[in-house]
């Protein structure tokens, strides 16, 4: 299975970095989002591949890397 977003950073600290389905819906988001646009990346696709629902947890949990996979 593959899993599929577009998201933009922001540089204070990827707790704020906008993740949405869409480009359009993160460009609303950071319109809404209170913050100058210059303070966000432009949106990219992330795509992750995985095998069922335990080995995404386990891809988003289980080591120092794993959060990554956005770059």
């Amino acid at each position: 299975m593959k899993l599929s977003y577009w998201i933009a950073t922001q540089n204070d600290h990827p707790i704020y970095h906008i993740r949405r389905r869409t480009r359009k819906a993160v460009y609303e988001a950071i319109e809404t989002s209170g913050n100058p646009r210059q303070d966000y990346s432009e949106p990219k696709k992330v795509e992750v591949v995985y095998t069922d629902g335990f080995d995404l947890m386990d891809a988003c949990l289980s080591n120092e890397s794993a959060a990554f996979w956005e770059r």
